[in-house]
């Protein structure tokens, strides 16, 4: 449905942003607002509201809102169906306090080394690991990150033995402990990476995403390299309160849709090692926002995680 079939919107649109600037969500928001307000025939605001257990209060902001489409959440795998299982006082249940508008981009996480670890792939890394049981340092950026689940997930399926130093400076902090051999693994997002990958500053050994990442086309998947218990990355999509009436959800999901799918759109993001990925319907996103949050409910049971 677009806008041209009723009434909506008839005021600016504001798109919360529960993480700083600088990460893939924020950057993908940015690029998708002009052809959003193209879309909808009105100016769209950005607003960061961060901070709280795992970047809960944007959510939160977003569930307090009232249900009309003036409201939007940009969220991602973290915020919607990961840290609601391992916090349990994340102070929303998504599930429950969001609607699903439209799911808009994937973003493949990659395995990164240190250079003088002497591996350079997944099976020469289960290879040395199982000759040296603990020796081999990984970083999971923090506490609460999915990161600390691809680990988990790669040790039980694969047998091996990594040791966790301190997930201290999130993402930046982990990728100065991998180059300066502090750590030789980590998990992140692949557009942090791909400078660092780029330049020899670290090794990649393997993509976390359905697909090779169009920005690392070389870069195997985990699966291609026989590991299937880490068949996806990251995600992000719209989402809205609790309440927002269904038409005007079809009207943000044909906005954001649009603006995604966009040819000089979609070139820019997946030249920033995203892919765009929309969802045909909000019906379609919520069956996949459902099944990743039992999905990651049962993976931070088994590993143990909850704080």
């Amino acid at each position: 449905m677009s806008p041209s079939d009723t009434q909506f919107p008839q005021k600016p649109i504001r798109i919360i942003l529960p993480f700083d600037s600088g990460g893939s969500s924020d950057t993908v928001a940015i690029l998708l607002k002009p052809k959003m307000e193209e879309a909808l025939g009105q100016k769209i605001e950005l607003e960061y509201i961060t901070g709280g257990r795992g970047g809960s209060k944007g959510p939160e902001a977003v569930a307090d809102a009232e249900p009309d489409g003036y409201t939007m959440l940009m969220a991602t795998i973290g915020n919607i169906a990961l840290l609601p299982a391992i916090y349990r006082e994340y102070g929303i249940v998504p599930t429950r306090d969001l609607l699903p508008v439209c799911k808009i981009a994937d973003t493949a996480d990659a395995l990164v080394a240190n250079n003088n670890l002497p591996v350079t792939n997944i099976a020469e890394l289960i290879e040395y690991a199982k000759a040296h049981p603990g020796l081999i340092k990984c970083h999971a950026v923090n506490a609460a990150s999915i990161h600390r689940l691809e680990f988990s997930a790669l040790m039980k399926e694969t047998g091996i033995s990594l040791t966790e130093v301190p997930p201290e400076g999130g993402s930046d902090g982990a990728i100065e402990a991998v180059q300066s051999g502090e750590a030789d693994l980590m998990f992140t997002t692949a557009p942090r990476l791909i400078p660092h990958i780029k330049s020899g500053a670290v090794r990649a050994l393997a993509a976390v995403s359905p697909r090779r990442a169009a920005a690392l086309p070389n870069l195997p998947t985990m699966l291609e390299q026989g590991v299937s218990s880490l068949p996806i990355g990251s995600w992000m999509g719209f989402f809205v309160p609790a309440g927002t009436p269904n038409e005007i959800i079809s009207i943000l999901h044909y906005a954001g849709k649009t603006a995604a799918e966009d040819p000089g759109v979609s070139m820019t993001i997946e030249g920033s090692g995203m892919d765009v990925a929309t969802s045909d319907s909000p019906a379609e996103f919520k069956a996949f926002v459902d099944s990743e949050t039992a999905r990651l409910a049962a993976a931070v049971e088994v590993a143990g995680l909850s704080l």
